[in-house]
């Protein structure tokens, strides 16, 4: 960031302005995070970097106004340059703030909620450092005397003007219709992309494939059963012949999928001590056989994990093997089904896991995607329409997003970059961010045509 700042503005002013008030607001934001009671999470420890370009941005719009005022008087010139640049800047925070804040209502996840929050309130304290901060400090120490050199002539040299914007703008203006055909294909291109995207929750997919924790997991589900826990939770009694049993025909079905490892549970531990007694591997029918099977049990510690200390509930723990979502979801159906069929009132089955916790996450991603996207686009229309005074010129903001977002999920899917917890953040990022530039764009075209 500071390279290219001293590339477009050439001047000390112009690298340590916008870095200041982002650094700023990082500060603040984090400041209050930590004064709240609220952690850095994987989420949220994203908020520095995103702060570092949005903050930048704001006070890189206010300096570059007031170096394009052509006036000798430093207070006046900032004076100018505010009473064109306040708008547009404030409306490019409002609508980066709703981008940000639409993770509130679309949001699965506490860590993306607090993300939002925070991310938002950092924007807002940008906003308000690059408008009066910033400004500030070129009036009290006149930091660059200003003189006649012309618009013109600064724009003239400037590396970036010569070398890319020049080119672009000659571009653009001499092949509007072929640039505009072949954003068409390129959308529709991404369209095909956007079928492809996989949905992923599993945890071992954030580390690169190299990674020490990634190869171990995969030595964990090709060698030991995976490292995904499965309990099914048993309420009832605990010496009930009826509830053990249930109990082994629960562990006996689940072994039939072949995701499934093994299963532990007390009803196993009394069918081996029956084995041995009688040389039937079963539950024996009559209670008074399992209460004396108890007393071998009575008082070691394994008990501690598989029933209550009121023996009126009871665990069968497991290990489901696969990391693929869609077997996740079959197996889920699976067990549906049996314990729809086989909990009764003197025996209730529940079951939880990490798989069924993956499933209602990944289901909460398309959710969390279409809800966040959705708000944010609806109030960003009606609020740079609003403030625009045109409903047209805030369809004209957020059409570029709109394809900026459709070509970042095709280019998602052709890469095979799945839809996680981490970049079901991106789009709306990319929204909140990216309507910035529209924004500009249109300020300044409605400037210029009223000027000329």
């Amino acid at each position: 960031i500071a390279l290219i700042l001293m590339l477009s503005f050439r001047s000390f002013k112009g690298v340590a302005l916008p870095l200041l008030t982002a650094v700023i607001a990082i500060v603040w934001t984090l400041g209050i995070m930590s004064l709240a009671g609220y952690k850095m999470s994987m989420i949220s420890n994203n908020i520095p970097i995103i702060l570092l370009a949005v903050g930048s941005a704001y006070a890189i719009h206010v300096l570059n106004r007031i170096n394009q005022v052509l006036e000798k008087d430093t207070r006046k010139a900032v004076t100018i340059a505010l009473a064109y640049v306040m708008i547009p800047v404030v409306l490019a925070a409002v609508t980066t703030v709703i981008g940000f804040v639409s993770f509130i209502f679309g949001a699965y996840l506490e860590m993306i909620v607090d993300f939002g929050v925070f991310t938002a309130l950092g924007t807002f304290f940008a906003c308000l450092l690059s408008l009066f901060f910033v400004p500030s400090l070129i009036t009290a120490f006149a930091i660059e005397k200003r003189n006649e050199i012309t618009l013109e002539n600064k724009l003239r040299k400037s590396v970036l003007s010569e070398n890319f914007l020049g080119p672009l703008k000659n571009l653009l203006f001499k092949h509007p219709k072929y640039i505009l055909t072949s954003w068409g294909l390129l959308i529709l291109i991404s369209m095909g992309g956007i079928f492809l995207i996989k949905r992923s929750v599993d945890i071992q997919e954030y580390f690169k494939k190299g990674n020490p924790t990634r190869q171990a997991e995969q030595i964990m589900v090709e060698k030991f059963g995976g490292t995904k826990p499965i309990f099914v939770l048993f309420k009832g009694d605990m010496q009930s012949p009826e509830v053990l049993q249930t109990m082994m025909r629960t562990g006996e079905y689940m072994k039939k999928s072949p995701d499934i490892y093994t299963t532990q549970s007390v009803a196993d531990l009394i069918a081996e001590i029956n084995e041995v007694l009688d040389g039937e591997r079963v539950i024996p029918d009559e209670r008074d056989k399992i209460e004396q099977i108890w007393f071998f049990l009575d008082g070691n510690e394994v008990m501690q994990r598989f029933v209550s200390d009121d023996l009126g509930e009871g665990v069968l723990m497991s290990k489901f093997r696969s990391p693929d979502n869609k077997e996740k979801k079959e197996f889920a159906a699976y067990m549906e089904k049996f314990i729809a069929e086989n909990s009764t009132p003197e025996c209730q089955i529940e079951i939880t896991g990490m798989p069924f916790v993956d499933i209602t996450m990944d289901r909460s991603l398309v959710n969390s995607q279409l809800g966040s996207l959705s708000i944010a686009l609806v109030f960003v229309v009606i609020f740079v329409g609003i403030l625009l005074r045109s409903f047209s010129s805030g369809i004209y903001a957020t059409l570029p997003i709109f394809a900026a977002i459709m070509i970042l999920f095709g280019v998602m899917g052709f890469a095979g970059i799945s839809l996680n917890m981490a970049t079901v953040l991106v789009a709306s990022v990319a929204l909140g961010i990216g309507i910035d530039y529209s924004i500009h764009v249109i300020s300044h075209f409605n400037h210029v045509y009223k000027v000329t």
